[in-house]
């Protein structure tokens, strides 16, 4: 059975009672009350067991009467039984359950920040420099709400996972940067990293190495989002989570399938067969696919976070 709690004229948390005790207390309209599955304290009016019991509540007493009355409740409280006076006492001592104010934090506006990022993000499909710099931005909010989120649940990992991608992705693109440049060098004067005087060596290796940042990147941010998921029991992350594991073993094997087609592009080429260049694309379409429902299911969990959350 239900139990509930309210906040009497003193200003003092009372309880828990089944509703049917609460007819010996002087429960009126503006009476704060809640129980399990209340988002936050409501007036005793909107709930309609309490209406339904009690019958029309009388307004809120004038002042002269509420000593009277407190009177009775000192006078009454004498005569509960050891057993209601331990119950209090645990209620009291242990405060699981009880809507405490200061239990609860109000997440709205991080699930939001987290939300509007993660829209964001969606952006980086446009290889320009509006869908990068709005991306960026989405990735910085994402980590906002992450850090915050991290501290409501106490679980550290929430934040360190999706920090350490996105610091994956960044290295990844410096360094396919550099490869880029260094190949290019080589057109004029021996370049510096892996790959020797091969210019199309040193966009390989470019391409190994960003890739694995890359998919390493990818199962941080799995991870930390499976992390989210199990502390704030939203399905969609979890789903959001799955998707981009998925990915990554989807970037594996596309990683893999990309050495073999640069290591064989001759033969392909003089063979003239389409096979392997079709079934590349098939891949990276799949890879888009992917990256998409899980930004799609990422910014569905965002919005479903609750208001209010309870540390754990």
């Amino acid at each position: 059975m239900i139990k509930y709690y309210f906040i009497d004229d003193n200003n003092n948390k009372q309880g828990p009672y089944y509703l049917e005790e609460l007819i010996m207390y002087p429960i009126h309209r503006e009476t704060l009350v809640w129980h399990e599955g209340l988002g936050d304290w409501t007036k005793a009016t909107e709930i309609k067991n309490i209406t339904i019991l009690l019958g029309s509540l009388p307004p809120k007493p004038p002042v002269n009467l509420l000593s009277n009355v407190n009177s009775t409740q000192t006078n009454n409280a004498q005569l509960v039984t050891n057993e209601k006076i331990s119950k209090n006492n645990e209620v009291n001592n242990v405060s699981k359950g009880s809507p405490n104010i200061s239990q609860k934090v109000k997440i709205t506006d991080i699930k939001v920040i987290g939300g509007i990022g993660a829209i964001l993000t969606i952006l980086n499909i446009y290889p320009t420099t509006f869908g990068l710099f709005f991306s960026v931005v989405g990735y910085i909010m994402m980590l906002i709400s992450f850090y915050k989120l991290s501290r409501v649940y106490k679980d550290g990992l929430i934040f360190t996972l999706p920090f350490l991608s996105m610091f994956a992705n960044v290295v990844s693109m410096i360094l396919l940067l550099m490869f880029v440049i260094d190949s290019i060098i080589k057109l004029f004067n021996g370049g510096f990293l892996m790959g020797g005087d091969n210019i199309m060596g040193g966009i390989i290796w470019g391409f190994v190495v960003s890739g694995l940042l890359i998919i390493l990147g990818s199962g941080l941010f799995a991870g930390g989002l499976n992390k989210l998921a199990n502390a704030s029991g939203v399905n969609s992350l979890n789903v959001s989570s799955t998707l981009f594991y998925f990915l990554l073993f989807t970037l594996i094997l596309f990683g893999l399938y990309l050495i073999y087609i640069f290591s064989n592009i001759q033969t392909l080429l003089l063979n003239g067969s389409i096979r392997d260049f079709t079934l590349l694309l098939g891949m990276l379409i799949l890879i888009f696919i992917l990256n998409l429902l899980a930004s799609i299911f990422l910014i569905v969990g965002f919005f479903s976070l609750p208001d209010y959350a309870e540390p754990k």
